[in-house]
């Protein structure tokens, strides 16, 4: 068990921060050169191993949040980031319907590009739940994903059990990671930044001394390391975003259970 330190982005200047959720270090290097906004790709180690660990101890200082604005698809955010505090917590995850019990990107990078066009904000936080758990990048590499709503299935699960392959993982893993970074890129030509961070809340545990997943209070690189990339970025309106309908009808229980966290 490890007490709480680490890098906060806190502790660096921007005015808008990308989380992608679940992203180890190595796992961002291998497609870094695919995506001219990773150029300059450095390692920190996160704040935690575990989502609702890396809430607490993000939002546990005492920063003035009054005029920054959260966009998030993880769900840990009712229990874990203080919105008394935030000038406003949008939580795409509660209103967003999809089969695979995770909110696409396309859902986040449409209500934060609504946000940075029609707000006034000194800060923009965008948590994306990729490539976090189920890989709906899979079937960009033609396989399956694990079904919705089956944590003790999920890849890492099969993986533990041998019914997975490292390999096979990984290539899911990693096509997931590039959904989300396509997104970060219509993000990028749709928003106004001129200092912009991206990093991840945590990696994930693929064997590494016994260890799989992202079990919470764990150092180790492979859940601790995690990537820390400075950019820019500018409005070119290229891109409408959508409306969505707010009718999610799973619990905030039945949404933590499919993404692995019950």
């Amino acid at each position: 068990v490890e007490q709480a330190s680490g890098q906060c982005i806190f502790d660096s200047n921007w005015d808008l921060c990308i989380i992608l959720d679940g992203c180890r270090y190595n796992l961002m290097e291998k497609v870094s050169g695919e995506y001219g906004f990773l150029t300059v790709l450095e390692a920190v180690t996160s704040v935690g191993s575990h989502s609702r660990e890396y809430y607490n101890n993000t939002f546990s200082t005492n920063e003035d949040l009054r005029d920054t604005i959260i966009v998030t698809a993880n769900p840990h955010s009712a229990n874990h980031v203080p919105a008394e505090s935030i000038k406003h917590v949008h939580e795409v995850w509660r209103y967003t319907e999809c089969s695979h019990a995770t909110t696409p990107p396309r859902q986040v990078t449409d209500r934060s590009i609504d946000y940075a066009r029609n707000e006034s904000y000194s800060r923009l936080i965008v948590h994306y739940m990729q490539p976090h758990v189920p890989f709906i990048g899979a079937s960009r590499v033609g396989e399956d994903f694990t079904p919705a709503g089956d944590p003790q299935n999920n890849a890492w699960a099969k993986l533990q059990r041998g019914e997975l392959s490292r390999e096979k993982v990984w290539k899911r893993y990693k096509a997931t990671l590039r959904l989300v970074l396509d997104d970060v890129e219509v993000l990028l030509s749709n928003v106004d930044a001129e200092r912009m961070l991206i990093t991840s809340d945590h990696g994930n545990a693929m064997g590494e001394r016994w260890l799989y997943d992202h079990p919470p209070y764990v150092r180790h690189p492979a859940l601790r390391k995690v990537p820390w990339v400075f950019t820019s970025a500018k409005d070119k309106n290229t891109h409408t975003p959508q409306e969505y309908k707010q009718d999610k009808t799973d619990t905030l229980e039945d949404q933590l259970q499919a993404l692995g966290y019950r």
